[in-house]
């Protein structure tokens, strides 16, 4: 496949790997005729997004895991609060 760009549409992210120089007497004003090389820019879009994907599952799974933490935590304190509630009852009998 072959893309096309103009000269100012050649971005740092491209990777050149061979150029074209038109031909003339000064070399000051060479202009580049041709440009070879890859473009990774959408390669390297998808890997980027790949990884942020994963990386937002596995925060997913800490978080779901965390909330059930602090479910079952929150369970054993309002079982310790009743216990104590009872004990200070018993106690104020006394």
């Amino acid at each position: 496949m072959v893309y096309t760009r103009a000269a100012d549409q050649i971005q740092i992210s491209d990777q050149i790997v061979g150029l074209a120089l038109e031909s003339t007497n000064d070399p000051a004003n060479k202009r580049i005729n041709s440009i070879v090389g890859l473009d990774h820019s959408q390669a390297i879009k998808t890997h980027i997004l790949s990884d942020m994907q994963s990386t937002i599952s596995d925060q997913e799974k800490d978080i779901n895991e965390l909330k059930k933490e602090i479910k079952t935590k929150d369970t054993d304190m309002q079982s310790t609060v009743k216990e104590l509630k009872k004990e200070i009852d018993l106690l104020k009998e006394i």
